[in-house]
């Protein structure tokens, strides 16, 4: 088992995210903070969001 495996539980397959996948990570995100009891704040939900269309394929057709 890596440091990394062990410290970190997100994922990091992240090429290939649909809309519906930015959707779903936002909720997770969103789940995660609420049971850590950090803030997602707006501002955060929409730079986590920006993040996460750039990296997906159709963020690249437009």
């Amino acid at each position: 088992m890596s440091i990394t495996s062990s410290i970190c539980e997100h994922l990091h397959d992240v090429q290939d995210l649909t809309p519906h996948d930015v959707h779903e990570r936002l909720a997770a995100a969103k789940e995660h903070c609420r049971l850590n009891g950090a803030r997602f704040t707006l501002l955060r939900q929409q730079i986590y969001q920006l993040v996460l269309e750039q990296i997906s394929p159709s963020a690249l057709m437009t």
